[in-house]
Parts: structure tokens; C-alpha cells; sequence
């Protein structure tokens, strides 16, 4: 488990790595980059790891917890007994919520989600994703009509993702790293005003250069 905070994945407690590795190739990726500069200890080959399984029973206090952050838990290469694992867990772990993310929103259809974890998608704006920008969002809206989120980071392209503005909550991040990008200012603002119209939260994380502070969480999400 990895406590999170400044510099980090602002709106979550913990990230957690039960499955890790990813082939979806992207170019902007960080664990791509941290693969290739460290080869002897980050794999983006597709993994398991039983002994970080039931790390998060070991936290009492209810925690947001993003599960495979850094890779897709929900890519077709992933073995289907692994994801059920990190299910198991989540289920055990009640009083947490979890959070997950992919670029395979389809593969969600194919099993019991617990109660108390959240489903979202990752989409980046671009024309190139050859239209999966509304196509991810649409299928997740599909398949669940509730606890949906959509994380539009990062936001590198020049379209907006309208089906986003449908589901439980959007997050907006910028491009870190060697080639750090902010997004389009225009796009920006129209993501604020739209989440205002449709009374949509809003998480823009540091790293997106918006002047003004939004870190807004969706109804039953925030544990008390």
C-alpha cells in the first residue's frame, strides 16, 4: 500500500498494486518510462502478487483506495481469477472504498462488482483514440447507473469527452513528467461550466495549472 498526498494522487489515501503490468502501449505513460530506466525492477509484464492481496484488511481507518493505478487491472490479458482476488478483498474490506480505473471498460461486465467500490474509465481527449474518448464513457455508462467516474488525464487532446458530464464524477489532470503538458485552457474552462450546469463534482488536480482550487467528491464516496 502507498499513502498518498502532495505531489501524489491528490484525491485518493492509498494506491494499491495487487495486479500490475500493462500492454496498452501508451506513449505518455510513467511506469513506461520508470520500466525502461529501471528494467531490473519495474515490469510492465502482467502480474499478480499474492502477498500485497489482503493489504488492505490490514487498514482499520476507511481509506480511499485506488487499486492498479499504475498499470490496468481490467485489460484483456489480465487472468480472470486474478481479478477475483482483488474482489474478494474488497468485499472483506467493507469499510473502505475502492476505486478503479481502465482503458477496457467492457471487461467490468464480466463480474460482481462490490458495493463499495467505484468504476471509472481513462480517457485523454485525443482524436487519435480513434473515438474511444465517448466510446469508453458510453460503454461504462452501459454497463453500471451508479458509482461511475471518469478521469480525463491526461488531458492532452483537443475534444472534450461530452459523455463524461453523464456520470458521477469527473477528475482533469495534466501531463507530468519529461514533457510536461497542461491541458487546453478553453477545454478547461468549458469542463468547469459544464460541471456547474449539470451539478457534476469536479476533482482538477494540481497538476492540470487551473488557477482555482476544485476538489469536489461525489455523494457517498467521502467516508465519515
Amino acid at each position: 500500500m502507498n499513502k498518498q498526498g502532495p505531489n501524489k494522487i491528490e484525491y485518493l489515501d492509498y494506491t494499491w498494486g495487487p495486479v500490475s503490468g500493462c500492454l496498452h502501449g501508451c506513449e505518455y505513460c510513467y511506469m513506461k518510462r520508470m520500466a525502461r530506466r529501471f528494467p531490473d525492477k519495474i515490469s510492465m509484464v502482467p502480474a499478480v502478487h499474492y502477498r500485497r492481496l489482503e493489504e488492505p484488511l490490514k487498514i482499520k481507518k476507511p481509506a480511499l483506495i485506488g487499486v492498479t493505478f499504475c498499470g490496468d487491472m481490467w485489460g484483456a490479458w489480465v487472468q480472470k481469477a486474478w481479478i477475483e482476488y482483488v474482489l474478494e478483498t474488497c468485499r472483506k474490506a467493507s469499510w473502505h472504498r475502492f476505486l478503479f480505473l481502465t482503458k477496457n471498460p467492457a471487461r467490468y461486465g464480466e463480474f460482481e462488482i462490490p458495493v463499495n467500490c467505484w468504476c471509472g474509465v481513462s480517457v485523454t481527449g485525443e482524436r487519435t483514440e480513434g473515438g474511444d474518448n465517448n466510446g469508453r464513457i458510453g460503454m461504462l455508462l452501459d454497463i453500471f447507473s451508479e458509482r461511475r467516474f471518469v478521469s480525463i488525464e491526461p488531458f492532452i487532446g483537443d475534444t472534450l469527452p461530452v459523455l463524461a458530464f453523464n456520470t458521477d464524477w469527473i477528475i482533469v489532470g495534466g501531463l507530468t513528467g519529461k514533457n510536461t503538458r497542461k491541458p487546453n485552457e478553453s477545454l478547461m474552462w468549458a469542463v468547469v461550466e459544464l460541471c456547474k450546469e449539470w451539478k457534476r463534482p469536479l476533482f482538477i488536480k494540481t497538476n492540470a495549472g487551473y488557477p482555482e482550487v476544485v476538489q469536489e467528491y461525489p455523494e457517498g464516496l467521502i467516508l465519515k
